[in-house]
């Protein structure tokens, strides 16, 4: 009898924490897509919470200043290898609104010589910058301590070896350069 009871106690116990996982947090998503819309040259994510993603980039610009936000909805972030293969792309403007850079976020852009990043960048994925054979410089918004705080890579020398080997121009203003 008493083994019964024991049983029945670790069954409860279990089926609880079973029904109470989801209530705790550890589940839930930051951002559920709710559509994709393309507008112009580019390719946004739509999310739930009236935020947005560019995934692609199919423009002819030399110089890009990316927006802000999108119909209303503040840009969090990219897609992997939104800007691939951009022949022509000189510069870009990360907006002041995403935190992370994906890998592989430029690849294949033949002619990308810089880009700048804001404050808000806190982390990197490996080789945001790949094959961009003429790429030199980061615009860095921040000061020297705020960009050797940003995490680019368990490896930074192989993880993001474009970046780290960039120079790098410090508290720049991206509306006066």
């Amino acid at each position: 009898m008493d083994m019964r009871k024991s049983f029945l106690r670790i069954v409860t116990a279990v089926l609880a924490a079973l029904l109470l996982l989801p209530m705790t947090g550890c589940i839930k998503a930051r951002h559920i897509a709710t559509g994709t819309k393309w507008d112009g040259s580019f390719c946004y994510t739509l999310y739930d919470d009236n935020t947005a993603a560019i995934i692609a980039y199919t423009g002819t610009d030399e110089i890009l200043r990316l927006p802000d936000e999108y119909e209303g909805r503040r840009i969090v972030g990219f897609g992997s290898k939104t800007f691939e293969n951009c022949v022509g792309l000189k510069m870009v403007y990360l907006p002041e609104t995403v935190t992370y850079l994906p890998a592989r976020l430029f690849v294949g852009c033949a002619d990308l010589t810089a880009i700048y990043v804001p404050v808000s960048v806190k982390s990197m994925g490996k080789n945001v910058i790949s094959d961009c054979p003429k790429f030199k410089t980061v615009l860095y918004a921040g000061t020297t301590s705020a960009w050797d705080a940003i995490n680019i890579g368990a490896v930074p020398w192989t993880d993001n070896y474009t970046i780290v080997n960039a120079e790098v121009e410090y508290c720049v203003d991206p509306y006066t350069k």
